[in-house]
């Protein structure tokens, strides 16, 4: 089946409901949209709702042919999601779900799921389900099964490399102080009102990035690479599942953002206190960036975005738990999620205070 444009269309009159059952009214006429478009399984079987779910971002409906396996995803983005990076709409991300997987096809290790269609009317848009384990279910099992989460970090951070070598974009002239201002701006905007800071250590080190400019690689950032939106599809491949592609940037932008919610993944925070875990965690990172290679702006760039990323992960955890009912640990993993995520942000300072004293990159 070909693959046809998507261009917005009317809001749908009908909104999914927030549990997603078998008995939303929005399923019938997703399927029959479906129909319309051409969009249907490969056997024989009529088309039916296997399974649904629903994430902080979007409305999932696993769909085939009756024999209670997916074949098909049918995604409605929630584009007022609170997000420090709202997801793009569905007539967005089909168009980038089509030009990635264009990217990636004949490649010899890696994939984008297969984009089916677009229903721009219905808020959604359809593509072939990927069968598998996330990168971030991975990493989270890191604990018991060492081998396989670094095998997966490995393969993102490939996959982050050939995909921004597909949409190089030339280079621009930035300076480091533009991503000084911005990080602080940012901190201070996410923090402030949790009554977070940046440590003093920190602001130190950032303060020392020098008042120069230089010409930095751009490319197409995919703006949400997170370990959730890919699959484990082999020992060294995996299939990217969400695309955002908005804009055109810094490819550190996307490592940074990677390494961030890698870092602040729920089975790490424990490392805190027990040394063992936060060294996995860094073997992580580094495997990583290995699977990278050298990024290809001057290490101060990574360290300067990752010290961003962080600060808004911090403040995105911290707003989850101060969501949840109250229990008698709470204050206790809070401080314990504060002091992993202040760790986080002093190793990156460290690491920028050694990379502007003529050192190299490192996790």
């Amino acid at each position: 089946m070909g693959w046809q444009r998507c261009s917005a269309g009317r809001k749908q009159d009908v909104q999914p409901s927030v549990t997603a059952e078998k008995n939303d009214p929005f399923v019938p006429r997703l399927l029959s949209a479906m129909a319309q478009a051409g969009a249907g399984p490969r056997g024989q079987g009529p088309l039916s709702l296997v399974h649904s779910r629903v994430t902080a971002r979007s409305r999932l409906y696993f769909l085939g042919d009756g024999r209670h396996l997916p074949e098909l995803v049918a995604k409605v983005p929630i584009t007022d999601a609170p997000s420090e990076h709202p997801p793009l709409d569905a007539a967005a991300q089909y168009e980038a779900l089509r030009r990635s997987h264009g990217w990636f096809q004949g490649d010899d290790r890696h994939a984008v799921a297969e984009p089916v269609a677009c229903l721009a009317d219905m808020g959604a848009f359809v593509m072939r389900h990927a069968a598998g384990p996330t990168v971030a279910g991975a990493l989270s099992a890191a604990p018991r099964d060492p081998t396989a989460a670094l095998r997966a970090a490995r393969a993102a951070g490939d996959f982050l490399r050939r995909f921004h070598d597909h949409g190089a974009a030339g280079y621009a002239e930035i300076g480091l102080q533009d991503l000084v201002r911005e990080l602080e701006r940012d901190a201070a905007e996410v923090l402030s009102p949790l009554r977070r800071s940046l440590p003093p250590a920190v602001v130190a080190a950032i303060r020392r990035t020098p008042r120069a400019w230089l010409s930095a690689r751009r490319v197409v950032r995919h703006g949400d690479y997170v370990g959730a939106n890919l699959i484990v599809t082999g020992p060294a491949g995996v299939t990217m599942i969400d695309p955002a592609m908005s804009d055109v940037g810094l490819p550190e932008d996307d490592a940074a953002r990677f390494v961030a919610h890698l870092a602040a993944t729920s089975a790490f925070v424990p490392g805190v206190v027990w040394p063992p875990l936060a060294r996995l965690r860094r073997r992580l990172q580094e495997a990583f960036l290995a699977g990278y290679g050298p990024l290809p702006n001057p290490p101060e760039v990574f360290y300067l975005r990752l010290l961003r990323q962080h600060a808004l992960r911090w403040a995105r955890r911290t707003e989850l738990m101060m969501a949840r009912r109250h229990g008698p640990r709470m204050p206790v993993q809070r401080l314990v999620n504060d002091w992993h995520m202040q760790g986080l942000l002093h190793e990156a300072g460290g690491r920028l205070s050694h990379s502007l004293r003529g050192g190299g990159q490192g996790a």
